[in-house]
């Protein structure tokens, strides 16, 4: 009987294994056909509206200052502005802001802050709300405070906006620039999860978006009843494209990455990062969680399946196959979109992340606490905080 039962949980992680294999090399092919495509129908090169760029702040990133230099050097050739919103009137960032906008007079570059005391909003929402109503043109980008904008971005970022049709688009985000262990498990994380986009869009349009960056115009923002619905929301991305795309508008992601460099971390805020991302899409998509992890514990499966196992030399072959392409995966992803040249220095984190990946999914599983730039907050049921 013990037996027996030890060869049907062999032969069900034997499938689990082979399952992840599958759905990792149907991502990535669908992946490159998607990006392939003309992600923009209708889009023009040639159309560069006039646009606002909200850069939502909250503390010092690394590479900051250059970060916000990149936006303020783009080769666009109409009119833009810079609004940058910060709620703490003593935030790090604010010198350097400072320092941005006199080394670009030629710029329309601006400082406001949101209100500290308001309780209805919350977080990034709140001072991208304090952005919208004082810029000035009708298509807004909205760009979180640590990406960094090749000269092209902007211009790359908007020209689907030719179509009316279009309601939203958003920029996959890359991370890059390792220099510790924990850093690089956590731009492995974020950039294997660009081929899984792809895979969610090629399907099922209006599951969301990433708030990395995001256009959209104010028209459709007042369509669909303004941001202030989303002010206790713990993220914006996922029930703004949602609410988007039910009012018939169309949610694009776009081949124009947004790079992050993320060359520092620790354990702790690598894990609560980690934990974050996954309550956050457990309290709007749970079973995109679920299955993510049914189908992405192959290492972990095979070194259970070598610990249970009489056949010890295929147990063996299985772990250092599976590993094997796992190791393979994660250099595919950076050649294909990352490019990263400190990559290779830290690939051994590859199966460090993959084992950690149960306790985390426990961990996000049975917890609704987070932590978000030092603030802890409870996420309830309906996605909003407390």
């Amino acid at each position: 009987m013990a037996n027996s039962s030890i060869t049907v949980l062999e032969g069900v992680l034997i499938g689990l294994i082979g399952l992840y294999f599958v759905r990792i090399i149907i991502t990535y092919v669908i992946s490159q056909y998607y990006f392939a495509q003309n992600l923009c129908p209708d889009s023009s090169g040639y159309y560069t509206p006039k646009i606002s760029v909200i850069k939502s702040i909250w503390g010092l990133d690394d590479y900051a200052l250059d970060n916000f230099r990149s936006f303020c050097e783009q080769d666009y050739p109409n009119d833009y502005e810079i609004v940058f919103c910060v709620e703490n009137r003593t935030d790090p960032a604010i010198p350097l802001i400072s320092k941005v906008i006199s080394e670009y007079p030629e710029r329309d570059i601006r400082l406001i802050f949101s209100d500290p005391e308001d309780r209805r909003r919350f977080g990034k929402i709140k001072n991208m709300i304090a952005g919208l109503m004082e810029s000035k043109y009708e298509v807004i980008m909205f760009s979180d405070s640590d990406v960094h904008a090749p000269k092209t971005f902007i211009r790359k970022s908007v020209r689907c906006f030719n179509n009316p049709k279009t309601g939203l688009a958003f920029n996959p985000p890359l991370a890059e620039g390792a220099e510790d262990w924990t850093a690089a498990m956590l731009n492995m994380a974020v950039n294997e999860n660009t081929i899984n986009l792809a895979l969610l869009y090629f399907f099922i349009k209006g599951f969301g978006a990433v708030g990395t960056t995001m256009t959209i115009r104010k028209k459709v923002i007042d369509e669909i009843g303004g941001l202030d619905q989303f002010g206790r929301q713990v993220t914006d991305d996922i029930p703004l494209a949602r609410a988007i795309y039910k009012k018939g508008y169309g949610i694009h992601l776009l081949k124009e990455p947004a790079r992050i460099y993320h060359p520092h971390d620790n354990f702790g805020e690598w894990w609560q990062h980690m934990v974050r991302w996954m309550v956050m899409i457990r309290r709007y998509k749970p079973c995109i969680v679920y299955l993510a992890f049914l189908t992405d514990l192959p290492f972990l499966l095979s070194i259970l399946y070598l610990s249970i196992s009489e056949n010890t030399l295929f147990g063996l072959c299985l772990v250092c196959g599976v590993l094997f392409f796992r190791l393979g995966f994660s250099s595919l992803i950076n050649l294909t979109f990352v490019r990263d040249k400190k990559f290779l220095k830290f690939i051994w984190a590859v199966p460090v992340m993959d084992l950690l990946k149960l306790p985390l999914f426990i961990h996000a599983c049975f917890t609704n606490n987070i932590v978000w730039r030092g603030r802890k907050m409870r996420v309830n049921r309906d996605g909003s905080v407390s």
